[in-house]
Formats: C-alpha cells, sequence, structure tokens
C-alpha cells in the first residue's frame, strides 16, 4: 500500500473510533436494512429461473417422449398397412356372408 493510502486508512480507523453512539446506531441500522434487502431481492431472483429451468425440462420431455408406441416410421406404416388388410378381409368376409344370403 501507498503512504496515501496508508493515511486515508489511518484517518478513516481514527474517525469510526471517535463515532457518536446515535451514529453508530443509525448505519447499523442502514446496515440491516440493506442486508435485508438484499436477501429479498435474491430470493425473487430464483423464482424466474427456477420457471425457465422447470418450463425446459417440460418441454424437453414432451419433445422427446413419443406419443405412441411405435417410433419407427417403418413400423407405423407396417401396423398401417395391417389394419387395412383386416377391414379389407372384414369386407370380403362380409360380402361373401351377403352372396351367400341372396344366394340361397
Amino acid at each position: 500500500m501507498t503512504d496515501f493510502e496508508n493515511s486515508l486508512r489511518n484517518k478513516l480507523r481514527s474517525e469510526e473510533r471517535d463515532l457518536d453512539l446515535s451514529v453508530e446506531s443509525r448505519l447499523r441500522q442502514a446496515r440491516l436494512t440493506a442486508c435485508g434487502q438484499a436477501s429479498y431481492r435474491r430470493a425473487h431472483l430464483w423464482l424466474p429461473v427456477t420457471g425457465m429451468a422447470l418450463a425446459s425440462v417440460a418441454f424437453f420431455a414432451l419433445m422427446f417422449t413419443p406419443l405412441s408406441p411405435f417410433t419407427d416410421g417403418a413400423n407405423r406404416n407396417q401396423v398401417f398397412l395391417e389394419n387395412v388388410q383386416a377391414q379389407e378381409l372384414d369386407f370380403y368376409y362380409w360380402l361373401a356372408e351377403t352372396e351367400n344370403g341372396k344366394g340361397s
């Protein structure tokens, strides 16, 4: 530290020791009030951060979770074709039954 800094520090410390009791009380109260407001602000800072983190987790969970058990496009097409073929078979069974019913 330089001589200038040392002299300022010594002057500050001497004035600190000579503080009036009322001034010291007001300074202590102002310090406590400022510390209380700082912690209040910090607590409110975490609310939006936590909300954004939760929203991000929900977004990624919805984006990467399949809506159906078939995640592969080929599997979807195969299941679709099987359903169509089953419906066509039902149609042919119905047609055969109605043909047989008309013929008798």
